[in-house]
């Protein structure tokens, strides 16, 4: 089956499906055992409004800066052990 999706050039669209059914199925799963006040509708309108979100969100310069600092510093005080 993955063979003739290669074979005809739709191998991409093979990947996309796929991850898409497991992650609905992940989003129903989280579902079933932590949602108690919503329909699976509208727990799927909120995770999608979130993913919208972080998606259009972006760091500021500075920000990015600031996450580079803090990563050099802990890089630069790391003393493996012996």
């Amino acid at each position: 089956m993955v063979s003739w999706y290669i074979q005809s050039c739709s191998f991409l669209q093979f990947v996309g499906d796929f991850s898409e059914a497991y992650n609905k199925e992940l989003r129903w799963e989280v579902y079933l055992h932590k949602v108690w006040d919503k329909t699976f509708e509208e727990y799927e309108e909120g995770v999608n409004e979130e993913v919208q979100r972080i998606e259009t969100s972006h760091m500021s310069e500075t920000e990015q800066e600031n996450v580079i600092a803090d990563s050099m510093s802990i890089l630069q005080s790391f003393q493996p052990s012996e």
